[in-house]
C-alpha cells in the first residue's frame, strides 16, 4: 500500500477560487460541509447595492462553492441591449414621424396642386364653352332653303387654335375657315380674334380680298410673338350662285361637282399675321344645284395612325368622292368617320375642323308648321328670303304675308281636332308670270271657299263671325282653288308678279 498526501495552502486555494470572475465585481466564496469558510469574500468587495447567490456543491469534496454577482453587473448588457432597442425604437418612432409629416405635407401639397388644376380646367372648361358659343348658328338652313351648311370642330385639348364662321347679310353667304398657329390657349385668344374681326370687318364689306387685306393688317400689327393663321374666306351671293373667295396660305378646299371630287385650283397668298403689306387676290367659283364646297383644317390631312401614317389629302378626296347626294351633315360625319377608322383610337394631335358648303338645287321653297299660332312667325323670314331668291317686287310682299296669314292661320287653328298634333305645308314657286302658294295639310276635309263671304255693306254689330279671311284672300290673290287629294287639303294660290325694273 502506498500513501501520497498533498497539502495546498489555503492562499493558494483562494487566489485559485477569486481568480473565477464572471462578471467585472463578482467574486467566489468557499464554505466546507461543517460551515468552515475556506474563502471568504474580499475584504472590499466592490458591490453595491443588490447582489445575487448562486451556490454548487462540489461532487465528493463536501464543499459548497458560492458565487456572488452584483445586480448591476448582471443586467448590465440587457441595459445596454434595452437602450440600443429603445434608440432604434425611438428612431423608428422619429422616423415614421418624419414620413407622415412629409406624406402629410406632399398631400397638402398635392391638395394644392389639384384644386389649381381643377380651376385651371373649370377656366378652360369656361373658355370652351366662350368658343363653341363663337360658332355659328345651326339654325341658318331654316330659312334659307337654297343652301345646306354643316360645320364642326373638334379641339385637341380643352380649347383650339381652328376656327369657322358663317352669315348672310344682304342676300349674300359669308364664310371662312382657318388655323392658328400652335395650340392651346394661345391659339385660341388669337382665334377669337380673328373671328371678332371677321364678324367686324365683314358687317360692312362683302369683297373677299378687301376683308383679308384688313384682317392681316390688324393682326399684323399687334403680333409680338409672330403667330400667324391660314385663313380661307368666301362670299356667296345667293342670287347668282356665285362665290368669290380668297385664299391666306390655307389647305385648298375640295369641291364636289356632279358626284365628282376634286381640289379647288386655287393659288393660295401670304398667311395672316406675317407681312402687314401683303396683298391679297379673289377668284370665283359657279356653284350649280347640288354642288359642295368641303372645307377643313389641317387636323383632317394630318391626323396619324398609331404607325404615324398620315391620312393626307388622297384618303380626305376619296372619302369625299363617296358623299353623293348626301346632305352638309351626312358628308361631315362620314369624313369624320373616315378619320375615325384611319387613326384607330390614336391620341388627336391637332384640332379638327370641317366645313361644308352645299347648293340645295332650287325645285321650290317649302316652309313645315306645326297647328300652333306661334308658328305664323316663321312665315315673313322665309316670305323674304324667297323673293330676294327670286328677285320678285317687294311691293308685293307685305300683301302676299297677309293672305297667307289669313289660310294659314285658318288651318293651324281648325283643321286638326283640339289637341290633336298636326302639321302644315307650304310650297312657294315662280311661274312665268305668277307667284304660286300651296298651303297642303292632312286635317279634316275642309273648302274654305265655300264659306259664305261677310258682307261688307252690313253694319259691323250685325255681321256674323268668319268670312272675312277668305274674302281677304280672294282680293289679295289672283287666283285662289282647292282640291281634297290623297288625304289632304289642297289650297293654291297664285298671284301676278311684276319683274324689278
Amino acid at each position: 500500500m502506498g500513501l501520497i498526501i498533498a497539502d495546498i495552502t489555503l492562499d493558494t486555494l483562494a487566489s485559485i477560487v477569486r481568480s473565477v470572475k464572471l462578471y467585472p465585481h463578482s467574486y467566489c466564496t468557499l464554505v466546507s460541509g461543517d460551515d468552515t469558510v475556506l474563502v471568504g469574500p474580499p475584504a472590499n468587495p466592490k458591490t453595491k447595492g443588490k447582489t445575487h447567490a448562486f451556490s454548487e456543491i462540489i461532487d465528493g469534496k463536501n464543499l459548497t462553492l458560492t458565487l456572488v454577482v452584483p445586480e448591476s453587473d448582471m443586467y448590465q448588457r440587457l441595459r445596454r441591449s434595452s437602450l440600443f432597442f429603445a434608440l432604434v425604437a425611438l428612431t423608428g418612432v422619429f422616423t415614421v414621424f418624419f414620413i407622415s409629416f412629409r406624406s402629410i405635407q406632399h398631400l397638402w401639397q398635392l391638395n394644392e396642386v389639384r384644386i389649381k388644376e381643377q380651376h385651371i380646367e373649370d377656366e378652360l372648361a369656361i373658355a370652351r364653352n366662350i368658343q363653341q358659343s363663337l360658332l355659328p348658328s345651326e339654325k341658318l338652313s331654316a330659312t334659307v332653303n337654297t343652301l345646306d351648311i354643316k360645320g364642326l370642330q373638334i379641339p385637341a385639348k380643352f380649347v383650339g387654335g381652328d376656327l369657322y364662321d358663317y352669315y348672310i347679310r344682304d342676300n349674300k353667304l359669308l364664310f371662312c375657315i382657318g388655323d392658328v398657329s400652335g395650340k392651346g390657349v394661345p391659339a385660341a385668344l388669337l382665334m377669337a380674334i380673328a373671328h371678332s374681326l371677321f364678324r367686324t370687318l365683314s358687317a360692312h364689306d362683302d369683297r373677299p380680298e378687301s376683308i383679308m387685306q384688313a384682317l392681316n393688317a390688324s393682326i399684323s400689327d399687334n403680333n409680338p410673338d409672330i403667330m400667324f393663321i391660314t385663313l380661307f374666306l368666301g362670299v356667296m351671293d345667293l342670287s347668282t350662285s356665285i362665290v368669290r373667295y380668297c385664299n391666306a396660305g390655307h389647305n385648298p378646299p375640295i369641291i364636289i361637282k356632279d358626284g365628282r371630287a376634286e381640289y379647288l385650283d386655287t393659288e393660295p397668298s401670304l398667311l395672316l399675321g406675317v407681312d402687314v403689306k401683303a396683298k391679297y387676290t379673289a377668284d370665283e367659283l359657279a356653284f350649280s344645284p347640288g354642288d359642295t364646297l368641303f372645307l377643313y383644317t389641317d387636323g383632317l390631312t394630318e391626323a396619324e395612325n398609331p404607325q404615324k401614317e398620315l391620312f393626307g389629302e388622297q384618303r380626305a378626296l376619296e372619302a369625299a368622292s363617296q358623299f353623293g347626294t348626301l346632305t352638309a351633315e351626312k358628308q361631315i360625319e362620314q369624313m369624320q368617320q373616315a378619320v375615325h377608322v384611319f387613326v384607330n383610337q390614336a391620341e388627336q394631335s391637332d384640332d379638327l375642323t370641317l366645313l361644308a358648303v352645299r347648293y340645295n338645287p332650287v325645285a321650290g321653297f317649302t316652309l313645315t308648321l306645326t297647328n300652333d299660332i306661334n308658328e305664323l312667325n316663321r312665315l315673313e323670314p322665309f316670305l323674304e328670303d324667297f323673293f330676294n331668291k327670286n328677285s320678285l317686287d317687294p311691293s308685293l310682299l307685305s300683301s302676299l304675308d297677309l293672305a297667307l296669314e289669313e289660310a294659314l292661320a285658318n288651318v293651324i287653328m281648325y283643321a286638326y281636332p283640339e289637341g290633336e298634333k298636326g302639321e302644315v305645308t307650304l310650297t312657294a314657286n315662280v311661274a312665268d308670270n305668277a307667284i304660286c302658294m300651296e298651303i297642303k295639310d292632312k286635317g279634316m276635309p275642309f273648302n274654305p271657299l265655300q264659306q259664305q263671304e261677310a258682307n261688307l255693306d252690313v253694319p259691323l254689330k250685325e255681321r256674323q263671325i268668319g268670312g272675312l279671311g277668305i274674302h281677304l284672300i280672294k282680293e289679295i290673290m289672283d287666283e285662289v282653288t282647292y282640291a281634297y287629294e290623297n288625304g289632304h287639303n289642297v289650297l293654291q294660290m297664285q298671284l301676278y308678279r311684276k319683274p324689278l325694273p
